[in-house]
Formats: C-alpha cells, sequence, structure tokens
C-alpha cells in the first residue's frame, strides 16, 4: 500500500527509545537521540511510574519509522494508522491536549495527502497542470468528509533532554495520540465520498478518465 509521510504528524522528532529513572531515584539511563550535534536523551516516559523503562513497540516505531514502519507492525496489520503529536513544558498540559485530541482533523489530512499522490501518480494525471484545479477540488471535498470506525488506541508522552548551540539543556514532554482504522471499511467510505464529489463536480472527458484511473487504483491498492 502505497504511504505518504503522513499527514497526521503535527510535530515530528526523531529519537531512540530509552531508560527512565530506576526505582531507587537514581540519573535515568537515557539513550540517545538521533540528529543533532549533542544528541537529546529521553528521560522519562509514560511508563516510568510503575517501573517499565521500556517503550510500547508502536512508540518506538513511529518515532524511528513513522507510519509507514507502524501499519507493517502484526498488530496493525489490515489497519490505517493516525498519530497525532504535541509537545510542552508541562506534563498536565500535553496529558490535557491528548485527552482532547480530535482525530478529525489527522484522518482529512491523511486522505488529502494520499489520494493527491494517487492523482499525481495516475498515468493520465502525468501530462502536467491540466487538472489541477479540478483535483484540487475533488480531493477538497473527500478529505472534509466524516468518515467512521476510526478508535483510539493509546496514548503516550516521553520527557526529552535537549540542548541549544550554547549547550544549555532544556527539558519539553512530547506526547503521541494513536488511533486506527479498518482498512477495508475506511476504503469503501473513501469510494463512496469519492463517488459523490465526482457527481457534484462538471468534468471533461479527460478529467472522468483521470478519475477513474484513481478510482481503479483505490479499488484494487487502497488508501
Amino acid at each position: 500500500m502505497k504511504k505518504i509521510a503522513a499527514i497526521v504528524s503535527i510535530a515530528a522528532v526523531l529519537f531512540t527509545a530509552a531508560s527512565c529513572a530506576s526505582k531507587s531515584g537514581a540519573s535515568p539511563d537515557s539513550k540517545d537521540m538521533k540528529g543533532s550535534a549533542r544528541r537529546p536523551e529521553i528521560l522519562q516516559h509514560k511508563g516510568s511510574a510503575t517501573g517499565n523503562d521500556v517503550l510500547p513497540v508502536w512508540v518506538d516505531t513511529y518515532i524511528n519509522s513513522g507510519i509507514t514502519g507502524l501499519e507493517r507492525l502484526p498488530d496493525y496489520t489490515g489497519s490505517y494508522c493516525f498519530v497525532g503529536e504535541s509537545t510542552g513544558t508541562n506534563l498536565q498540559a500535553v496529558q490535557t491536549w491528548a485527552a482532547n485530541f480530535q482525530v478529525t482533523q489527522a484522518v482529512g489530512e491523511t486522505v488529502k495527502s494520499r489520494i493527491n499522490a494517487q492523482f499525481v501518480g495516475s498515468e493520465t494525471g502525468r501530462s502536467g497542470n491540466t487538472y489541477g484545479s479540478y483535483f484540487e477540488g475533488i480531493v477538497d471535498k473527500v478529505s472534509a468528509a466524516s468518515y467512521s470506525g476510526v478508535r483510539k488506541v493509546n496514548d503516550w508522552w516521553v520527557l526529552i533532554r535537549s540542548w541549544d548551540t550554547n549547550n544549555r539543556a532544556s527539558d519539553s514532554y512530547q506526547v503521541y495520540v494513536l488511533y486506527t482504522v479498518d482498512k477495508q471499511i475506511f476504503d469503501q467510505q473513501v469510494l463512496r465520498q469519492l463517488d459523490g464529489a465526482v457527481a457534484s463536480t462538471p468534468a471533461t472527458n479527460e478529467e472522468k478518465q483521470a478519475i477513474a484511473n484513481v478510482r481503479a487504483i483505490l479499488e484494487r491498492e487502497g488508501l
């Protein structure tokens, strides 16, 4: 299944799994994160309070491989995944954000980016921007639609310490909220919304052919 670097991520952060503080209260046994001169460290995470120093597989996978890697995990075979992210300096604030997170926007962004990719990659649409405004209108209608069956799986926070160029440390919380939906159910909803958008939008024969090409790809391969 074709994937687009998601649409669902609100603020991407690349880091590896890390250990949390021990029960004795000693300094956290943190692992380095990727991507800076002095690598950020994970000091704690949601499991620290229970003595669990291992990040959940879905969190570790998403951090390192994004949505594409997440959807390849056995637990999510046959599902689409959506992840909301937020960063803050107060744990209660990010927990409140996670509790109030609405997945609707993330779903719409995912649908928009993936269908856009189908239009760009369709053979009929490769001749340039001939169908640009028409496709844009169709995609906007489909991505703005309401979709059912999306359910929350879990949320998780991590406490990160990073350093600026002057070697000054700062701590922040990163929170992730995971939602999934059955692929077959979701694909059928997308196709229905696509058909409705096409039916309500006048099109040339070439535009209709481009839509037919994209629809065939969606039926065969999914979103």
